[in-house]
């Protein structure tokens, strides 16, 4: 994780209890992908990449909220929050 993407999960931590959550946790993820596509017994194609992005969870008022995000910009992890 670079230091960029541990300031989003901070300051998403720190907005979600400024906003009154009695709890709340933020996780960066990166997942790598592979696939091989064939069809009628053809090759057709190969796809390798990676997706990444910020989960968040909170507790408010008794109740647990999930949000997440591929859009890894304060402004995309905020409206997550939100």
């Amino acid at each position: 994780m670079s230091w960029q993407h541990e300031d989003l999960v901070v300051r998403a931590v720190d907005y979600a209890l400024s906003l009154g959550a009695k709890y709340a946790e933020a996780r960066y993820h990166k997942v790598a992908r592979s696939g091989v596509a064939a069809r009628n017994g053809e090759f057709v194609g190969l796809e390798k990449g990676f997706k990444e992005g910020v989960a968040v969870r909170v507790l408010v008022d008794g109740a647990l909220g999930f949000s997440s995000t591929d859009t890894l910009t304060w402004e995309g992890v905020k409206t997550a929050v939100d």
